[in-house]
């Protein structure tokens, strides 16, 4: 197996694999490293929390990601964290965690 062809298989498992996300009462949703035949899905849902125009499927994604308290990632990215933050906007002064002296 020549390097080129190691690279694309790597590609493809660190691109499509699935996302856990973990919710506040303690279950564990996955998101498909495949939604609607995109391998890339975590960069579309990034483009669409920019720019908009979600697809009913990833209206869906996008609320279970907004509900979510934390996530993994199978390459150890942070996209859905982005995500995550886009989608729920700035913290308020009231909210924000106290810092430790």
């Amino acid at each position: 197996m020549n390097i080129k062809t190691r690279l694309q298989a790597l590609e493809h498992r660190l691109i499509s694999g699935d996302v856990t996300l973990r919710m506040p009462d303690g279950s564990i949703e996955r998101l498909s490293g495949r939604i609607g035949g995109v391998e890339d899905f975590r960069l579309h849902l990034v483009e669409t929390v920019s720019c908009g125009n979600p697809t009913i499927e990833q209206k869906c994604q996008l609320d279970l990601i907004a509900s979510s308290q934390s996530s993994e990632e199978p390459d150890g990215a942070h996209l859905i964290e982005l995500i995550r933050c886009a989608l729920r906007g700035p913290v308020r002064e009231e909210q924000a965690p106290l810092e430790s002296v």
